[in-house]
């Protein structure tokens, strides 16, 4: 027996209370590294996404641009109502890629999940080259809810975009 703090504590419960402690710290530890296994798994395939995402744009595939939504998936575009259904967004695609031709950059800064949905934010760049020639950029910010599927997959369910530049007045 020893005394802690002037309590004696027999060395039984001790060794028990220590090892207690011990498989509830690897317990947790475990869980910790499982969460963080989750959240680079679905930043990896999330971000694979956003690639093929950016290449279609430039290709001007706006069907392949909807694949990684959910089919009741809503996009929320700038200054636009909301589209509802892949069929829908694709028609908001279909709209952008009519100016012209666009290069999109986008860069995920966070991924955090929570059960079996994953949210994003991150920032976009856009050049969009006017039929015209004329250019014009966009600098801006999403953010994007995530639904992981059956399969393990991850797909858009919301998806929301707008500018950072100002607005640009009629003044």
């Amino acid at each position: 027996m020893f005394h802690f703090t002037g309590v004696p504590i027999n060395m039984k419960i001790s060794k028990g209370f220590l090892m207690t402690v011990f498989i509830l710290s690897m317990l947790s530890l475990q869980a910790f590294a499982q969460e963080e296994l989750d959240v680079e798994r679905a930043k990896v395939q999330i971000e694979k996404f956003e690639k093929s995402f950016c290449d279609n744009f430039a290709k001007g595939d706006a069907k392949a641009m909807t694949e990684g939504y959910t089919e009741d998936a809503i996009a929320f575009p700038p200054n636009a109502p909301s589209a509802r259904g892949k069929d829908a967004i694709q028609k908001v695609f279909e709209g952008l890629m009519a100016l012209g031709h666009i290069e999109l950059k986008l860069n995920t800064e966070e991924v955090g999940i929570i059960g079996n949905t994953a949210v994003t934010h991150g920032t976009y760049r856009l050049e969009l080259t006017m039929k015209d020639g004329n250019v014009v950029h966009d600098d801006g910010k999403f953010l994007e809810v995530w639904e992981e599927q059956k399969d393990g997959s991850w797909q858009r369910k919301y998806d929301m975009w707008n500018s950072s530049l100002p607005q640009q007045g009629n003044n």
